[in-house]
């Protein structure tokens, strides 16, 4: 703390013309920064098995078929998230088996992505969606830190 205090015996010097400015920069670099950190606290690195990655590239196939009206293809959106957050250990499991199924039996597209979604029902993937914790520095932009230590040179 001796390092913030001014001695009676230093000079006072006039701010610069551009100090204003650099302080602005401080806090807008300051704000980056948290953005940062923020995207690094959610950040999760998850090794897919093989259940998973054969679930997950038969559920990207699914999608682009676009057969899907809005509200399966949200759903399809949110089982490829849930897929990819290992939310749900069966769902895997379950498309593995349905994309297996198919190389015994052949199945119309249409009634593939029926089958998907009948999969997806059975979880609660919009209420996970809704429960998600809230970003913890969303305010930003609200933000001003009530203290900003500044250096201008000359």
């Amino acid at each position: 703390e001796e390092i913030y205090r001014a001695n009676k015996e230093e000079k006072s010097v006039s701010l610069t013309d551009n100090h204003h400015t650099q302080v602005e920069q401080a806090i807008t670099l300051f704000k980056q920064q948290l953005e940062v950190e923020k995207q690094a606290e959610r950040t999760v690195v998850i090794n897919n098995s093989p259940a998973e990655k054969v679930a997950n590239s038969y559920l990207e196939a699914i999608i682009s078929l676009q057969l899907a009206s809005k509200e399966e293809q949200e759903l399809l959106l949110l089982t490829k998230e849930a897929l990819n957050l290992g939310r749900f250990q069966k769902l895997s499991k379950e498309i593995s088996k349905l994309q297996k199924g198919l190389k015994k039996v052949s199945m119309p597209s249409a009634k593939q992505l029926d089958a998907m979604i009948a999969i997806a029902k059975k979880y609660p993937l919009k209420e996970s969606e809704d429960k998600q914790e809230p970003d913890k520095t969303e305010n930003n932009n609200k933000f001003v830190p009530e203290i900003i230590i500044s250096e201008s040179f000359t």
